[in-house]
């Protein structure tokens, strides 16, 4: 079965009418104390990532409120920043050994999406100091977002580091 779900072939029907999933699998190679460790420095990643891009939310900054080259970096931002935590999320509750179909969606498509969020807050960085350098001076809250920008860039960066020395091993 191909098309726009083709994982959907390695369910297969059981003898009770449900499915069963007969496809490949993969396994986080370096053992359980490795994959606690991976795990605590992708959430703490995740989290700092979140929580940056809420706190740049809920600052009173007029720029991410009435300037669209600044808004527009920042939308982008927040769009990308769910698709990573949900990626996230997804795998790294699914521990050690994922189905084929989840490593694919997850663990290959978390560095790239790293990537991305790293450029869109790179992009959200320079027009907000754009914005600070034409309306000067500028408000003490434009400096929290600022510093909310480099800890969210800083972490996604890390995390992609992270996430490409991970080893996955077929089962």
């Amino acid at each position: 079965m191909a098309g726009k779900r083709p994982w959907l072939s390695d369910f297969h029907p059981g003898g009770n009418g449900d499915y069963a999933y007969r496809g490949g699998h993969k396994q986080f190679s370096g053992g359980a104390d490795c994959f606690r460790r991976f795990r605590l420095t992708v959430g703490i990643c995740t989290a700092a990532a979140a929580a940056c891009v809420i706190a740049s939310g809920c600052l009173p900054v007029s720029a991410l409120y009435n300037t669209a080259y600044v808004m527009l970096p920042y939308v982008i931002e927040v769009v990308l920043t769910v698709a990573f935590v949900w990626s996230a999320v997804r795998l790294l509750a699914n521990g050690e050994l994922l189905r084929g179909y989840v490593h694919r969606q997850t663990a290959q498509r978390l560095p790239v999406l790293g990537a991305a969020l790293a450029l869109a807050v790179a992009a959200t960085l320079v027009c907000t100091v754009i914005f600070v350098a034409l309306h000067w001076p500028v408000a003490p809250w434009f400096w929290g977002l600022i510093a909310l920008q480099f800890i969210l860039i800083l972490s996604s960066l890390y995390s992609i580091k992270v996430l490409r020395a991970a080893r996955w091993t077929d089962v």
